[in-house]
């Protein structure tokens, strides 16, 4: 009646150890016998026609399109002081006067804050000078007074060991003549 087929799943399916080869050393072994078959062989020829190639696209291809220019406020300082002209409205009266008046005002303003800035400046100057002179004094005074203080301290050790020794001295002459004293007694 109805023949029975064994279906295996190709999931399931084992393969023999000769079939079977891991993904990582199938595809460096199809590498290798790509290059096995096609055999290399490089000429000068096609050397210099590389060479060719690498001189002719020394710049690098634009990856995009530039849509804004680039600032440079300096070239657009010398374009804008080329000759230009400036329409005014014809309902607008020229008025010349009142723009000096306005820049002059505000270049002495302007004089006026950049000497404020400088003299204040050489006044934090001067001050930063005497600040730095009163601890140079201090200093120099605390040197000294150290030194002095040194002074004092190493002629007093000197003159406290010298009236040791003399007194000292002074206690075998007494036991010398208290020797002398009881050997004329005996």
């Amino acid at each position: 009646m109805a023949t029975n087929t064994d279906y295996q799943h190709k999931k399931f399916a084992k393969k023999t150890e000769e079939e079977y080869q891991h993904k990582k050393f199938a595809t460096s072994k199809r590498k290798f016998n790509e290059i096995e078959k096609e055999e290399v062989t490089i000429t000068a020829e096609d050397i210099l026609q590389q060479a060719q190639k690498e001189m002719s696209t020394d710049l690098p291809q634009i990856k995009r399109k530039q849509t804004k220019p680039l600032f440079r406020p300096w070239e657009d300082k010398e374009e804008s002081e080329g000759p230009t002209t400036t329409k005014r409205p014809k309902s607008c009266p020229p008025t010349e006067e009142v723009p000096s008046i306005m820049t002059q005002q505000s270049n002495l303003k302007l004089r006026r804050n950049t000497v404020g800035a400088i003299m204040r400046r050489r006044q934090q100057h001067h001050q930063q000078q005497a600040v730095q002179w009163m601890r140079q004094q201090q200093y120099i005074a605390y040197q000294q007074e150290q030194h002095y203080q040194a002074a004092i301290m190493e002629q007093s050790m000197r003159n406290s060991s010298y009236l040791a020794y003399l007194q000292q001295l002074a206690l075998q002459q007494r036991q010398q003549q208290q020797l002398f004293v009881f050997g004329q007694q005996h």
